[in-house]
């Protein structure tokens, strides 16, 4: 890629240091899913997959200190919940 002035720009190194980071949990994310499937049931890795939103909003206010409304944690609290119930049985 080439500047306005025709030269080279320089490599940062520290985006591409926070790019290579998201490659890595996308790709042991996928495997632990795939692992996942192959050793127990569909179903049950299929629902405790479906919660990857409410992983994101728990990971958003413990990383990020983004604020959470009560209904926020109401909802995480209730995600937790049925997940529980649901591998117990």
């Amino acid at each position: 890629m080439y500047s306005v002035r025709g030269g080279a720009e320089p490599v940062h190194r520290k985006p591409l240091r926070a790019a290579i980071w998201p490659g890595i949990l996308g790709v042991s994310g996928t495997t632990c899913y795939f692992l996942a499937t192959q050793a127990g049931t569909l179903s049950m890795s299929a629902v405790i997959a479906s919660l990857y939103p409410a992983v994101t909003v728990a990971l958003a206010t413990i990383v990020l200190r983004e604020r959470t409304t009560m209904w926020h944690g109401c909802g995480l609290a209730l995600c937790a919940i049925s997940v529980v119930a649901f591998v117990s049985g």
